[in-house]
């Protein structure tokens, strides 16, 4: 069983924060859950996007409505990031305050996402796209987040599916899997046995109070609580 004080999507597509969620183990919501990426261009952003903090990431001038699809009527996509956003509004902006009222959330989600890295000893992020990605900028992304936490461990599990052929492959701190299929709607409703690897990670919840002692006395219960 592997623990971390955090576990995280970082967006590649809706999957693994869904696949989180599905196991009971996404506590609050994080800028990347439900985003989706087509391209490398998001990966590359987000090797330098930790030290910057976000800090040109969802803004109001650079969001570009995209067409709908026949699962999603209303999409932006952020175009300096390059990360596209399927599901955060309703329906289409028509002002700045349309704007306001998602990038509030945003914002509290980024916030929420450092907070967590700050108090975290180590944390594990998971990347899952429905095509291959190149490597290179997550092993870069894994270098940028250990100079600038030096005394925290960062783990990767890297899914890569519709991807030519199924392979396994442990760099230091990057588990990296490719799969032959093409994703499916039970990756994004329910989960797959490419998901198993879950069931043997643990989150640390440091907030949350562990009893070690539960009494009535007088009908009241007095709980013992280590913090």
């Amino acid at each position: 069983m592997r623990k971390y004080d955090l576990v995280a999507s970082l967006g590649a597509n809706c999957s693994a924060a869904h696949n989180l969620r599905y196991r009971g183990m996404r506590p609050y919501s994080l800028p990347l859950d439900w985003v989706y990426i087509e391209d490398d261009k998001p990966m590359k952003w987000l090797v330098d996007a930790f030290e910057t903090k976000f800090a040109d990431f969802f803004q109001y001038e650079n969001l570009k409505l995209l067409p709908p699809t026949s699962e999603h009527d209303v999409i932006y996509q952020d175009s300096v990031s390059g990360f596209i956003f399927p599901n955060h509004f309703q329906t289409h902006m028509q002002n700045k305050k349309d704007y306001d009222i998602v990038a509030d959330k945003m914002r509290r989600r980024v916030c929420r996402l450092f907070e967590k890295i700050n108090s975290a000893s180590n944390v594990l992020f998971i990347v899952a796209a429905s095509r291959k990605l190149d490597l290179d900028n997550i092993v870069a992304q894994k270098n940028k987040l250990e100079s600038l936490y030096p005394n925290k461990q960062f783990d990767f599990e890297v899914m890569m599916f519709d991807s030519g052929a199924d392979t396994d492959e442990c760099l230091p701190g990057v588990h990296v899997r490719t799969f032959a299929r093409k994703m499916n709607l039970y990756d994004f409703n329910k989960t797959n046995y490419e998901w198993a690897f879950l069931d043997d990670i643990k989150i640390r919840d440091k907030k949350r109070a562990r009893t070690l002692l539960s009494v009535k006395i007088l009908k009241r219960k007095l709980k013992v609580e280590l913090i």
